[in-house]
């Protein structure tokens, strides 16, 4: 910031800074009306289930769940088997 030598100077100076405060007012109020939109509850509660429900973790996660599953059920029959031999079924029961 410069010197200010006389009242022109003063008046240059008083004026940037009013348009200054002003620019930074109506930043702050675009700021205060993008944050109460954010937290509106409905806002919120839309936010949470888009994340939930369209990101590539829940189609990865339901894809290893049911080969997971499907793996137990596969080696649990197959080590029960049709015989019913205790030691398959115990075996089958503990994969």
């Amino acid at each position: 910031m410069q010197k200010i030598t006389n009242s022109t100077d003063l008046q240059e100076a008083i004026k940037l800074l009013e348009e200054k405060k002003i620019a930074q007012q109506e930043l702050l109020m675009e700021e205060l009306s993008f944050t109460k939109e954010k937290l509106k509850p409905s806002n919120i509660v839309r936010n949470t289930f888009n994340q939930i429900f369209t990101g590539p973790n829940l189609i990865r996660s339901v894809l290893i769940t049911s080969l997971g599953l499907t793996a137990g059920f596969i080696t649990k029959k197959y080590f029960q088997g049709l015989t019913g031999r205790l030691f398959r079924k115990i075996i089958g029961n503990i994969i």
